[in-house]
């Protein structure tokens, strides 16, 4: 079980960044968590999730990166991690999808990042991670994994901001 992972990292700032972020949208919790308020979310138990990842499947089958970019927390992002998420995680155009699943995650479970001496964390309230699996023709079966979360009771996908 994650209860917490933190993550130093000492190398050339574009790598650093990469693993950062990647830690950010790829840790995942026990599968049998509860949502941050104690109830068990999973997806069709929440009608806001479902809409926020029927969202999500459309903006990534149709390739509707503007769409895919404003499901995202971008606040108190800074600039050099948001154009990393964006180059990364929006769709490049349509795609495949085979099925989205949520792996949900406990309270304070989230990843803490610590990158050149600056420690991150999460701009959302974690609730957990949707693994996102993908066929793509010219690599085949693809998946990623992106941490959910709320802010301000709407669901968003979560980004990194410096620790408060």
């Amino acid at each position: 079980m994650l209860s917490r992972v933190t993550l130093r990292i000492l190398a050339a700032p574009g790598l650093a960044v990469a693993l950062g972020l990647a830690l950010a949208c790829t840790e995942a919790a026990d599968p049998t968590a509860t949502a941050p308020d104690g109830r068990a979310l999973l997806l069709g138990s929440d009608p806001g999730l479902d809409a926020f990842v029927a969202e999500l499947r459309r903006a990534m089958e149709t390739g509707d990166a503007l769409s895919m970019d404003a499901l995202f927390n971008w606040q108190d992002m800074p600039e050099h991690l948001v154009l990393f998420t964006r180059m990364r995680l929006l769709p490049k155009g349509p795609m495949e999808i085979v099925d989205i699943r949520l792996e949900p995650m406990r309270e304070g479970e989230e990843p803490s990042v610590e990158l050149e001496g600056v420690s991150y964390e999460l701009n959302v309230r974690p609730v957990g991670t949707l693994v996102v699996e993908m066929d793509d023709v010219s690599v085949g079966a693809l998946s990623k994994k992106m941490i959910v979360g709320t802010l301000d009771g709407e669901f968003r996908l979560a980004g990194m901001r410096p620790k408060r």
